[in-house]
């Protein structure tokens, strides 16, 4: 017989996606909150924001500063919409609560590869930047595999079929230039 485990906390579950995403999504299967997007989908914001500063390597404008986040969370109910389509698709039991959780956790990969982008920017031709921010682009698509998978009881190998997809047909569309390939 397991011994219960302990709730884990948002901030918890937020560090617990860059080493230990099953924990994360499961904890946001067994119970979530309105926190559980609201504050991973902020940090993020936040992140990008800073680390765009950092790049320009000068203060962005306050309007700018401004709609970052709000194109972060419009960005973030589109895709948790179009995710929860998908999951539907492959049988999942899935609710639009939940997919913005699963999508909002997933986008505090955005802010390691912010910082590799501001880094490789430096130094490398474009090819070169897409090539090293690629393995972000992977380990984004692996985390929201997961969570889609976990949360939405669907087969672990469909879900990452389609989180893939999806992310191709992004980046096919343009969709990652808003911060040089900035995903959700």
């Amino acid at each position: 017989m397991e011994a219960p485990q302990a709730k884990i906390s948002v901030v918890g579950r937020m560090l617990r996606v860059f080493y230990a995403p099953s924990e994360t999504f499961e904890a946001v299967a067994e119970q979530r909150s309105i926190a559980d997007w609201l504050v991973p989908t902020a940090v993020a914001a936040l992140g990008v924001c800073f680390v765009a500063e950092a790049k320009i390597d000068q203060q962005i404008p306050g309007e700018i500063f401004a709609v970052v986040p709000i194109l972060t969370f419009i960005i973030l109910f589109i895709n948790a919409l179009l995710y929860l389509m998908a999951g539907k698709v492959l049988g999942g039991l899935l609710d639009y609560g939940q997919c913005l959780t699963i999508t909002a956790y997933a986008s505090l990969i955005i802010i390691p590869q912010q910082i590799a982008s501001m880094l490789l920017a430096k130094e490398t031709t474009n090819l070169q930047l897409a090539l090293g921010v690629f393995p972000f682009a992977v380990w984004w698509s692996t985390v929201f595999g997961l969570g889609l998978s976990i949360v939405g009881q669907i087969e672990r190998s469909r879900a990452y079929m389609v989180t893939a997809a999806l992310a191709l047909i992004f980046f096919a569309l343009g969709r990652f230039s808003l911060f040089h390939w900035h995903w959700p």
